[in-house]
């Protein structure tokens, strides 16, 4: 499957958002944010990672916030420190800066 017009929208999305940092077309979840990390000299603990598959429960794991939606793979769900109310694509991302944003650590931060 050519994934070549998905990496697109999400780099013009990322862009009119002006997200400094964008990693896409790794398979690696946890090298590519300890990576990350490292180049932005932070620590795990000022880390948050979201995602909803196998790939992500090493990252999901690692980060000092852990997030997963409630129809993610079992292996996110048990990686997963917070676990959002609102399924993927209907309010996920927002709930989770929401509670940043807030300055609020969400309930079993990870």
């Amino acid at each position: 499957m050519d994934q070549r017009p998905r990496l697109r929208a999400t780099t013009a999305r990322a862009t009119e958002l002006k997200v400094p940092h964008l990693i896409q077309g790794r398979t690696d979840k946890l090298a590519a944010l300890q990576e990350l990390a490292a180049e932005l000299k932070l620590k795990p603990a000022q880390c948050v990672y979201m995602g909803d598959d196998d790939i992500d429960a090493p990252a999901i794991r690692w980060a000092g916030i852990g997030v997963t939606v409630p129809n993610a793979i079992p292996a996110a769900l048990a990686a997963a420190g917070y676990v959002t109310t609102r399924a993927a694509g209907h309010g996920a991302v927002r709930e989770v800066c929401d509670h940043l944003l807030g300055g609020r650590r969400p309930p079993g931060g990870g």
